[in-house]
């Protein structure tokens, strides 16, 4: 699952090579986001080229909503964790369906023991 930076970072080819390359074949097979990912790059100020890219980008994803079992996760991660709630929201998807987070944003996360995220920037 893609969260919003490495979204971005991939799509203004901000990543190297290698996190480039890596986040390419993800995309390849299958593009992954929560729904908060799509308001948080919807929503990001761009250009009308830039605007469009992330509108065929969110098209051409899988976008997950939220349904009890990812409110409960994020219920238990905003208690145990410092997280804001849409990191909360987006852990708590990447967990309740086993997916992968795609995040640079290791900080926050990292303290989450039941989540698996891999940083582009560090591959």
């Amino acid at each position: 699952m893609i969260d919003s930076n490495v979204a971005i970072d991939y799509l203004s080819k901000s990543l190297h090579a290698k996190g480039a390359e890596f986040v390419g074949k993800v995309l390849d097979d299958e593009s992954v986001i929560s729904f908060v990912t799509r308001i948080e790059i919807l929503g990001y100020n761009t250009s009308k080229t830039e605007e469009k890219f992330l509108q065929e980008f969110v098209k051409l994803s899988t976008v997950i909503g939220i349904n009890e079992d990812v409110i409960l996760e994020t219920i238990e991660l905003r208690k145990s964790t410092r997280l804001k709630t849409p990191d909360a929201i987006i852990a708590a998807t990447a967990i309740v369906n086993n997916l992968t987070l795609l995040s640079r944003n290791e900080r926050d996360f990292k303290n989450i023991s039941k989540l698996k995220i891999v940083n582009p920037h560090k591959i």
